[in-house]
């Protein structure tokens, strides 16, 4: 293929004793106009590749009719007020509704389609006040990390005076916690004075009083901390005691420390409640006592209790509550006298029901192996509602009554999918150390195992995020069409707790590449699948993931797909959010960290050989991994690349990390995906 040609820059760095070349330099800066040139002759040659495709078509209209259905949320109960977010067919974007009572009528509160004529601009966070009288969100004109808040009367429906602009709450971090009395709120933003450019440093909790002027605001928690580090903040049910947490990401391993403040003492100082110890502490504040969520000598994480009084004597008045288990716990919601605890066992999840002092009560019956998620209720309220899926079962909701310990199905997508038409296995792997890695395979029913399939495989394997079954329409045709789609669950996870996590961090991430590579011979040895009809795809850090097939072991694919990948890992910690990743990855500007790290760096390990078809994706409001990862590999892969294997590039316009938000462009977006692994595993549309 003729590709866009790309500058080239003699530039040459001694980096802590090692000369390393970054041609591509040139394209951090996203105001050259020659980047804009070459992105968009990039883009041009991809759109003229992937149009021509035969299945495309297709697979969008496939994709388009899947979408044709309505979409649920897990409800927000507030003193019998109901607050979900869903989305009408032919809409593209969801609406926030309001309802009085179960099953009182819905009442329209924000209308993301509204928010901009290109349907790009969404809603990114939503904190409703403890009585349901108002609510805080955030909109994003470009679906990324920066936004403004605004604040909405819920019973007249109209705006109040009351915003945060965007210039000063330019990051995610932290949300918004509203005062109990909902007179006011806490929010995460950028400190008074900060540097410009710092958009995700110098972050500090400032408080907001209804009807004040914002600039009025005054900082409540962060005047020591420092620039990298992520605060946040929580209130006790009664409003007498802060909870603020620091949370540190780049030291050995992320932690966070936690402090209290109680708005009643003689003294408004902030005091210690875990200062120093290198771990987790997940605040979870009810009635007189503070619940800790903690990986604290606890890989598999433990629920810890202190009533408020007793804070200040530090680890010796806490009392366990739920002990660490042979399987982690995921999430843990407290209403009334009871306490919920997902648990990940196998790489599906588990509620189990146990009460204030830790006693088990039942275990919630699930309808089959899949992944839990949106635990919602209130402090003292009767009922807990919660979301399902699976890979091939569309999101449900559950409601749980405390009163009678009963569960019901609350709502449900319409399943225009038939799930006995697939088949969902766990399989087990073993990686280069010796160590078990699961395998989800999920295929049609009477798929022949002749070595012949097209199958995809799929991983992430960081920041101890867990891959769970999760239902997405648009890997329904590649499944429909004798497809494969397999899921490697990686070291670097959560899946296994703290442990599984850190196995794939730092010197250790070469293990999370290599439990890739052994999901991917074994499918091939298992005559699953070969190599030339075998593709792989993963997002962010797993795009980071793909970067490293393709430099390691660019002859076990046909095709692969980076999406949003972080590539470049001595300059990573330079851009956006890149200095938080440095508990996981390891830092860059300290020798021993810059060795492992030059030795993967899927940019720099690039060099003339065969790589496999590549179609690298990004977005340029992407504003946690920074576009330049994507355009500088790119360029040296399309210069570098010696077989006749096409390398794609596209960029998609005013989105952010996660891509397409709305309907429409997603349905685009994915059926490039797909296209592209119809046609380089040669597949036909039957």
């Amino acid at each position: 293929m003729q590709y866009p040609p790309a500058r080239e820059e003699d530039l040459k760095e001694n980096i802590h004793g090692v000369g390393v070349a970054d041609p591509y330099r040139w394209m951090e800066n996203e105001k050259d106009p020659r980047l804009a040139g070459w992105i968009k002759a990039e883009n041009k040659l991809t759109r003229q590749y992937l149009d021509k495709i035969p299945a495309r078509k297709k697979i969008l209209k496939r994709i388009k009719e899947l979408q044709k259905v309505d979409t649920i949320d897990v409800p927000s109960p507030r003193q019998g007020l109901y607050f979900t977010m869903e989305r009408k067919v032919g809409q593209d974007l969801g609406v926030f509704y309001v309802r009085k009572g179960l099953h009182g009528k819905k009442r329209a509160l924000i209308d993301q389609n509204k928010l901009s004529p290109d349907r790009t601009a969404t809603v990114r966070m939503i904190r409703i006040a403890r009585d349901g009288s108002r609510l805080a969100y955030r909109v994003s004109r470009m679906s990324n990390d920066q936004g403004s808040v605004r604040v909405l009367d819920v019973k007249t429906g109209k705006m109040m005076r009351d915003s945060i602009p965007e210039d000063v709450y330019p990051a995610f971090y932290g949300g918004v916690v509203w005062e109990p009395d909902g007179s006011g709120f806490w929010y995460s933003r950028l400190a008074n004075g900060a540097p410009k450019g710092t958009p995700k440093l110098n972050h500090k909790i400032y408080y907001h009083r209804l009807g004040d002027d914002n600039r009025r605001d005054r900082m409540a928690f962060g005047d020591r901390i420092g620039r990298d580090d992520i605060p946040s903040i929580s209130v006790s049910d009664d409003g007498r005691y802060l909870i603020a947490s620091r949370t540190i990401t780049t030291g050995k391993t992320e932690s966070n420390d936690l402090y209290i403040q109680d708005r009643q003492g003689r003294s408004k100082r902030w005091r210690p409640v875990v200062e120093g110890y290198g771990a987790q502490f997940i605040k979870l504040p009810h009635r007189d006592k503070l619940y800790i969520l903690t990986n604290h000598k606890a890989p598999n994480w433990k629920l810890m209790e202190v009533p408020f009084q007793e804070v200040s004597r530090g680890m010796r008045a806490w009392r366990p509550v739920i002990p660490a288990g042979g399987y982690p716990i995921q999430e843990v919601k407290i209403i009334r006298d009871r306490i919920f605890v997902e648990t990940l066992e196998n790489v599906h999840s588990v509620l189990e029901i146990y009460d204030l002092d830790g006693h088990f009560l039942k275990r919630i019956a699930l309808p089959t192996l899949g992944s839990l998620s949106g635990m919602a209720g209130e402090p003292e309220g009767e009922e807990m509602f919660f979301g399902f899926t699976s890979f091939v079962t569309r999101f449900r909701v559950y409601r749980f009554d405390l009163k009678t310990g009963e569960t019901g199905l609350f709502d449900a997508v319409r399943q225009n999918v038939d799930p006995e038409r697939f088949v969902i296995k766990q399989v087990w792997c073993r990686s280069k150390d010796g160590t078990k890695i699961p395998l989800f395979l999920v295929h049609k029913k009477g798929l022949g195992r002749d070595g012949k399939n097209p199958t995809l495989l799929y991983g992430y394997g960081g920041f101890g995020i867990s891959t769970t079954p999760s239902f997405n329409p648009t890997r329904l045709p590649f499944l429909e069409h004798g497809g494969i789609y397999a899921v490697a669950n990686i070291r670097g996870g959560g899946e296994f707790g703290e442990k599984w996590h850190l196995a794939g961090t730092k010197g250790k991430k070469q293990n999370v590449f290599d439990d890739f590579t052994a999901a991917a011979q074994w499918l091939v040895r298992n005559k699953y699948t070969n190599h030339k009809k075998l593709a792989a795809l993963g997002g962010s850090n797993g795009g980071l993931l793909m970067g490293a097939m393709i430099t390691q072991r660019p002859e076990l694919f046909r095709a692969v797909v980076p999406m949003a990948p972080v590539m470049d890992m001595l300059r990573f910690h330079k851009f956006h959010s890149g200095i938080h990743w440095i508990a996981d990855y390891g830092d860059p500007d300290k020798p021993r960290d810059s060795k492992y790290l030059l030795k993967y760096s899927p940019y720099h390990n690039l060099k003339e050989r065969d790589y496999p078809a590549t179609l690298v994706m990004t977005a340029e409001g992407d504003d946690r991994v920074h576009p330049m990862h994507v355009y500088k590999f790119t360029a040296r892969l399309q210069k570098l690349d010696r077989s006749a294997n096409p390398i794609l590039l596209r960029v998609e316009g005013k989105a952010g990390h996660g891509g397409a938000a709305s309907v429409s462009n997603s349905a685009d977006q994915y059926a490039d995906v797909y296209a592209f692994v119809f046609d380089r595993l040669g597949m036909r549309w039957r």
